[in-house]
């Protein structure tokens, strides 16, 4: 199954293999058009009140800490983000190291795939699939054989992207 999505809203573009979610504070991107700069490719460019983000690098001033060329430390109530790694504890879970590992309403992102039960459909690991009234992007078999699953959880999506930000 030949990962491949394409979703057009406020917040910008999804395309092809890569999955961007976003707030003021933070990115999770490979390709994405919005006001706040332009991402593209592997590289992140983004211009904004919390700092810049450009390249490979990560550079953000704010009153949470500091995040500056590869390495990232942010003291906040949340926890310790450091060096390559990433530690942050709430209620929404733990992030560690290179893994990704949250649990909430909206799924579980784990290691390097990503599931999230939502209005907009369902995000596993490098495939999406999307329900709305613009039509279906991408259809994984467990939405075609057991369709209940997907619209039951159909109202979380939207919940997760606003609420899974970079307190800066």
């Amino acid at each position: 199954m030949t990962p491949a999505y394409l979703v057009f809203s406020s917040a910008g573009i999804l395309s092809g293999s890569s999955l961007t979610v976003f707030s003021s504070a933070g990115i999770l991107s490979l390709t994405v058009f919005k006001t706040a700069g332009v991402l593209s490719a592997s590289s992140l460019t983004v211009f904004s009140s919390a700092g810049i983000l450009s390249g490979s690098s990560l550079t953000v001033f704010s009153s949470a800490g500091v995040l500056s060329g590869s390495s990232l430390t942010v003291f906040s109530s949340a926890g310790v983000l450091s060096g390559s790694s990433l530690t942050v504890f709430s209620s929404a879970g733990v992030l560690s190291g290179s893994s990704l590992t949250v649990f909430s309403s909206a799924g579980v992102l784990s290691g390097s795939s990503l599931t999230v039960f939502s209005s907009a459909g369902v995000l596993s690991g490098s495939s999406l699939t999307v329900f709305s009234s613009a039509g279906v992007l991408k259809k994984r078999k467990h939405c075609r054989t057991r369709p209940s699953v997907c619209a039951l959880n159909r109202h979380f999506l939207n919940l997760f992207v606003l609420g899974f930000r970079i307190k800066t």
